[in-house]
């Protein structure tokens, strides 16, 4: 099959039609005109099926951006994918990714949250908390992602602490950061 047939100007000055019209550029990609605009098209078959995956508007989706999409759904048919399947799915666990980025927070982020929901209430409205986390914990942690913290961040933050020889603060900063990321964990932070 004869592939890049059409070009950016036959694509520009394709006139809108009543009747619906296919330009094919090869190898399953057209260019479908219509009275309401034009649009790119994959067409393939998948197990004895014709499919047709939209691929965006035209001028919206440039020519070389439609032929790349439709190299990729080309692959996902010739692994034996749907391809319209294959990209939703893509597209889905691109989205949860994104998600999850915006919820994932640095150590310091993690404080705040917590901070302020459920330390403000005690009596001393959290000020020796937070003077304890900006002295000994966050300096040290603060700007690590709260998910990637492990136990030996946790020691190394212990260990400056017991340097001092302030035993007491130890256990209280050992209860404190467990309180802290217990709340990110009920949280999916």
């Amino acid at each position: 099959m004869a592939e890049k047939l059409l070009t950016d100007t036959k694509v520009r000055h394709a006139k809108r039609s009543p009747r619906e019209r296919l330009l094919s550029d090869g190898s399953g990609l057209y260019l479908r005109i219509r009275e309401s605009g034009k649009d790119w098209l994959f067409i393939y078959s998948l197990r004895g099926k014709r499919r047709k995956q939209g691929l965006g508007s035209y001028p919206d989706v440039s020519l070389d951006r439609a032929r790349e999409k439709a190299a990729e759904s080309r692959a996902f048919v010739a692994d034996g994918r749907d391809a319209i399947q294959a990209v939703a799915d893509l597209q889905n666990a691109q989205q949860a990714a994104t998600e999850a980025a915006a919820r994932r927070k640095t150590v310091s982020g993690l404080f705040e949250d917590w901070h302020s929901t459920l330390v403000v209430r005690r009596k001393d409205k959290g000020a020796e908390t937070r003077r304890l986390f900006e002295k000994d914990i966050l300096p040290i942690i603060g700007d690590r992602f709260a998910d990637e913290i492990t136990r030996r961040d946790v020691m190394a933050v212990l260990d400056e602490i017991r340097k001092r020889g302030a035993n007491r603060m130890l256990n209280i900063a050992l209860q404190m950061m467990g309180q802290m990321f217990w709340f990110g964990t009920a949280r999916e932070i």
